[in-house]
């Protein structure tokens, strides 16, 4: 790693580079196609928000969990400054990988669902990332950048909700992105704006998304409990509008039981419920 000395050529460095963004770009190409493929209720013209986040489950499955050894000795272990402006080959790869996605992604979204790269977190957003991270590449601060990947963490959650309705959880999201976006990002920046003298001075960028990330997050909390707050309120209509006929069937004191019609026609459209309920993968998602 870093610490221990190992130094990139400039020859060396750009056939690395090629040789990751080729590997890179292929990978998430074959795997976005390969979803898509699977599942073609994604090529409908109405799903084109859902394929937007494909690549997303991709770039945050890997950036997320890989950088953690580099998190738990650069930040928590063995804090030096230093480290920060350093790289090796797994951190210049893992970057590359990054810009890589980026790349992809812009692409796609340009050629299939151009209604979803929103001028500030699309086009804004990739064009920044992938300027600093051609920055990271150049000058040797890959390490500094791993540091920053857990924040890919709460988007794991984020873009399966999105990909798929029923595998969205709204509290995981919010408790990640809390815990890496907000905690974690705060004691990052602390660590940043007390270095003595770095090479660059990065903690201007931390503080600025560290704002972004603190209006999110107070979007998605007042979000969250009003959707929460609706929900009770749902299942206590839901409870009313059950009690009286509850009422009426215990004052009854007996029910005539379905005839064998009647009982054959309900099971045969709650047959025909279960079976679309089953054979529809992704159900519907506000």
């Amino acid at each position: 790693m870093a610490s221990e000395g190992v130094v990139f050529d400039t020859a060396g460095e750009d056939r690395q580079f090629l040789r990751d963004l080729a590997v890179s770009t292929i990978a998430l190409l074959i795997a976005y196609n390969a979803v898509i493929g699977a599942f073609p209720v994604l090529r409908l013209p109405e799903n084109t928000k859902r394929c937007a986040w494909v690549l997303s489950i991709f770039s945050s499955c890997v950036c997320g969990p890989v950088c953690l050894p580099y998190v738990w000795r650069y930040v928590f272990q063995e804090w030096d400054e230093t480290n920060m402006f350093q790289d090796d080959e797994v951190s210049r790869s893992l970057v590359t990988f990054f810009f890589a996605y980026l790349m992809v992604d812009t692409y796609y979204s340009v050629m299939h669902y151009s209604d979803q790269l929103a001028f500030l977190t699309g086009w804004g957003h990739h064009i920044f990332y992938m300027t600093l991270f051609y920055m990271a590449l150049k000058y040797h601060f890959c390490i500094g950048i791993m540091t920053t990947f857990p924040l890919e963490i709460s988007t794991i959650p984020l873009s399966l909700g999105r990909v798929n309705p029923r595998w969205r959880n709204d509290l995981a999201f919010g408790v990640l992105f809390f815990l890496t976006r907000i905690l974690y990002h705060g004691f990052l920046l602390e660590r940043w704006y007390n270095m003595v003298a770095p090479p660059l001075t990065l903690w201007p960028i931390c503080a600025i998304v560290l704002v972004l990330h603190a209006h999110w997050m107070y979007s998605w909390y007042i979000g969250y409990m009003k959707r929460l707050k609706n929900g009770k309120g749902k299942k206590e209509e839901g409870r009313q509008a059950l009690r009286p006929s509850i009422r009426i069937t215990a004052t009854s004191g007996t029910s005539d039981p379905p005839s064998p019609i009647q009982h054959r026609t309900r099971h045969a459209g709650e047959g025909a419920s279960e079976k679309k309920a089953g054979g529809q993968l992704f159900g519907s998602m506000d």
